[in-house]
């Protein structure tokens, strides 16, 4: 459930008045019978965002809808709270077979980096690898990021290689066109604003 004390006022948003009015009961009396109830009567009311693969919606909405503003859709954290979030997965068993891949398909992988050693105190939830993407300046090397939220990375979409080694080895690879895909409806604070994000932000969140 979200604390109220750590978000912005603000006023009502889009969506259904009795989804809102039933999210205040909810924070009340937490009888998630009953919103559940509603959920399944209302038809599973959700935001549309075409093109947006069901995982990353799932890693999207749980990670997300809880602590996200007021003015948000209230459809998002209806979601959130009716459906079954995705299983928790150990940081460190996901980055091992990341490496691993890398390094059988000959790109060299370095040590993967937690966000806040990488860009020197920043907080977030992903890890960085870098390895030797084969182009002409060899001290700048390619770099990849793994979410936490799920078996998800990205890097340059030009590199085949990184990019057919991870996806062979069970990650989805976010390319450029998912990763601009703005989530609408789900305010989320970043770097003090309260706004919509693009999934390659929600999937690789950083901070100062």
């Amino acid at each position: 459930m979200s604390d109220p004390t750590n978000e912005p006022d603000g006023a009502a948003g889009p969506g259904d008045d009795r989804l809102r009015a039933a999210l205040a009961l909810y924070r009340r009396n937490g009888d998630t019978a009953g919103l559940r109830a509603l959920y399944e009567r209302s038809g599973r009311p959700r935001v549309a965002v075409p093109g947006l693969a069901e995982d990353v919606r799932a890693a999207v909405v749980h990670a997300y809808a809880p602590r996200s503003a007021p003015s948000s859709d209230p459809r998002w954290r209806f979601e959130a709270l009716c459906t079954e979030p995705p299983a928790p997965v150990d940081t460190a068993t996901r980055l091992g077979p990341a490496v691993t891949a890398l390094a059988l398909a000959g790109l060299g992988p370095r040590p993967a980096l937690p966000c806040h050693r990488y860009y020197d105190g920043a907080v977030g939830d992903f890890h960085v690898i870098r390895y030797q993407d084969g182009r002409e300046e060899p001290d700048l090397p390619g770099e990849l990021f793994v979410s936490h939220l799920g078996p998800f990375v990205s890097g340059d979409d030009r590199d085949l290689r990184a990019r057919e080694a991870l996806t062979s080895a069970g990650f989805r690879w976010i390319d450029e066109f998912t990763g601009a895909t703005v989530v609408p409806g789900l305010d989320v604070r970043h770097f003090g604003d309260w706004r919509p994000l693009c999934v390659d932000v929600l999937l690789f969140r950083w901070h100062g």
